[in-house]
Parts: C-alpha cells; structure tokens; sequence
C-alpha cells in the first residue's frame, strides 16, 4: 500500500477513528525521538554528558538594549 492509498483510506475513517490514528502516530514518532536522542546522549563521553544544561536558566535571555546599558554601566565604574 502507498503512502497516498493509506492516507485515502484513513481520511474515510470516521473523524474519532481518525482522532485516534493521529494520537497513536504522534505518540510513536515522540518515542521513536526520544530513543534517538538517548541513543545520541549514550555516544557522546561521560565528561561531555556531564557538561549538558550546565548554563541552563529559567530566566528569558537579555535584550540587545539591556546588554549594551550593561556593558557601558561596567566599563563607566571600571574606568570612573
């Protein structure tokens, strides 16, 4: 069966039928990712595995503005 025979049959199902396909299909397609990813994680060297999310923070990344009114606060007191 073609991709193209498949997806003609399924858009026959009934919208739940469909509903349903659609959950089962993402949900493998997220485990099949994660399996990837561990697997990647599992070739990478323990020191550099450590070293993952180590500058990882819940606070949103500075604005161009807000780095540069920072930087010039540090070097007016580091030159003042």
């Amino acid at each position: 069966m073609t991709l193209e025979q498949f997806e003609q049959e399924a858009l026959n199902f009934p919208v739940e039928l469909r509903a349903l396909l659609a959950q089962k299909l993402l949900m493998s397609v997220t485990q099949e990712q994660q399996q990837r990813e561990a697997q990647l994680l599992e070739q990478l060297d323990p020191w550099t595995r450590s070293l993952l999310g180590i500058a990882k923070t819940d606070a949103t990344a500075p604005t161009d503005e807000e780095v540069k009114r920072d930087y010039q606060a540090y070097l007016e007191e580091k030159y003042s």
